[in-house]
């Protein structure tokens, strides 16, 4: 008889039964778009922006504040100084 100190490595995992059916995942997505389509809704009517709140204020004209990128130097500058 053979013995090894180790399970086999080519031994497949088993193979899991899905949970729920094709049916009612559709359903749960059709159900989820419908809940995100009437919160839109409420949202136009309330007058509500459904768009990104950010927190600094936008400029002013819609113009748009380009920030130069700052070099791997820089930032390694600006974090010794930091915690010096």
């Amino acid at each position: 008889m053979l013995w090894f100190a180790s399970p086999p490595v080519d031994v497949a995992p088993p193979v899991q039964k899905p949970r729920h059916s094709f049916a009612y995942l559709h359903h749960l997505a059709k159900k989820r778009k419908l809940e995100l389509e009437l919160k839109k809704e409420k949202d136009v009517r309330e007058g509500e922006d459904s768009r990104m709140d950010v927190d600094m204020d936008e400029p002013p004209n819609g113009s748009v504040v380009v920030q130069p990128k700052m070099s791997t130097e820089e930032a390694w500058q600006r974090a010794v100084a930091q915690f010096s």
